[in-house]
């Protein structure tokens, strides 16, 4: 009996460390892999269409997901989705903290922020004011080995919403005074999670278990390296990442 518990007991122990490790960045790691490991057809197609059928009576609708490889390297991934009335699209970037230099540790957190502050021909306000206008839900969030921008609205407004995603994706402008402001915004950030336990001791034992390595780094970045960021620092980080080979363009719903 003790044994068995003892068996029992280790096997949830080691489950649950890489469990961690597999979920280092813990803010909703997106699934791209599952995504792309669909494509089992010879990458030189511009477009390969996939259809499957679910298992379960109750889901047994079609599936119609296509890929496309656009000349510029990015990756478009659809699923159409004629039962719904929404659509989510997705811009994922294949960049995050583990891919930074120390001493720029936390830009591609830094950089999430600022593409909502404003671009060449939205400000910050009207981003927000389209958005709204149309009843979508506009969100980001980084990894440790992503970036991801995306937005969900009714199928309706797919035009507006695609429109103002790419736009604020492919168009920022890193304004000196938004980087000041976001600044300190981001170090209240730092402080607040310091002041949580649970995010503090899952800090600790990441960079514990992946010391002097870029997965032990904090996806925010230290007060040291945020306080260092500004306009050239962002847009040669953004120049190098933000590129059409680099990203993956995916949106599922009523298209």
């Amino acid at each position: 009996g003790l044994v068995e518990l003892w068996k029992t007991w280790h096997h949830m122990w080691i489950t649950g460390c890489l469990t961690v490790v597999w979920g280092l960045s813990g803010r909703h790691r997106p699934n791209v892999k599952k995504l792309i490991q669909m494509n089992t057809t010879d990458h030189t197609q511009d477009t390969t269409h996939f259809s499957t059928h679910g298992n379960s009576q109750d889901s047994a609708q079609r599936r119609n997901i296509r890929r496309t490889e656009l000349p510029n390297g990015l990756i478009i991934l659809t699923e159409r989705m004629e039962h719904v009335r929404s659509v989510s699209m997705g811009v994922w970037v294949k960049t995050g903290s583990r891919d930074e230099l120390p001493e720029i540790n936390g830009v591609s957190h830094f950089v999430e922020h600022m593409v909502f502050k404003g671009t060449k021909s939205r400000s910050a306000k009207n981003i927000a004011r389209e958005v709204d206008a149309i009843g979508g839900n506009l969100d980001a969030f980084t990894s440790k080995e992503n970036i991801c921008f995306n937005v969900k609205v009714l199928d309706e407004h797919v035009p507006k919403a695609l429109d103002v995603l790419t736009d604020l994706v492919m168009h920022p402008v890193f304004a000196p005074d938004d980087i000041d402001r976001e600044c300190k915004v981001i170090l209240e950030e730092i402080k607040m999670d310091e002041d949580n336990p649970d995010v503090l001791v899952h800090e600790i034992f990441t960079q514990s278990f992946w010391k002097d390595h870029p997965l032990g780094k904090p996806i925010l970045g230290t007060r040291e390296t945020v306080r260092r960021f500004n306009q050239g620092t962002l847009f040669d980080f953004y120049g190098g990442r933000f590129q059409g080979g680099n990203m993956i363009f995916s949106a599922a719903g009523n298209l």
